[in-house]
């Protein structure tokens, strides 16, 4: 009786453990692959696994400073937009303040000016705080990460 065989992994044939035509039995050895290649393999899927678990440990890590950090940036961000929406208003009275002074010609064109430029930059402060405010409720609460 004749066999085809085959190894379920490739590699090189280190060593034949029989003679062709000899008759052999279940389970016996015929061929032995060269185990290098096979071990190279090995310990570089070690290698990957302690980079993984080490890499998965300072996710961890960041994830608690984040938890600790994160709910405090956004009470910052949301006094900061209550600041600024407070002198934005504060500088929409002003602004038509003066423009009924000017008006009124009680004031210089000059006043009414600043008063107009301290309104435009409050309202771009109000802003820039209410987009800091955002980005900042965008990474909380964080997106938990999930370890396979």
């Amino acid at each position: 009786m004749q066999a085809n065989l085959s190894f379920q992994a490739g590699g090189i044939v280190a060593r034949v453990a029989v003679q062709e035509g000899e008759a052999v039995v279940p389970d016996q050895l015929l061929a032995e692959l060269d185990r290098a290649e096979f071990l190279a393999r090995y310990e570089q899927a070690r290698a990957n696994l302690a980079k993984t678990l080490k890499n998965k440990e300072q996710l961890e890590t960041m994830l608690g400073i984040y938890q600790k950090t994160l709910p405090a940036e956004v009470s910052r961000a949301e006094a900061a937009v209550a600041s600024a929406r407070y002198t934005a208003e504060d500088g929409k009275r002003n602004r038509e303040r003066y423009d009924q002074l000017f008006k009124d010609e009680m004031v210089s064109q000059r006043d009414r000016d600043t008063a107009k430029l301290n309104y435009d930059t409050a309202t771009s402060r109000l802003a820039e705080a209410e987009a800091y405010l955002r980005e900042a409720r965008g990474t909380w609460p964080p997106t938990p990460f999930i370890f396979v």
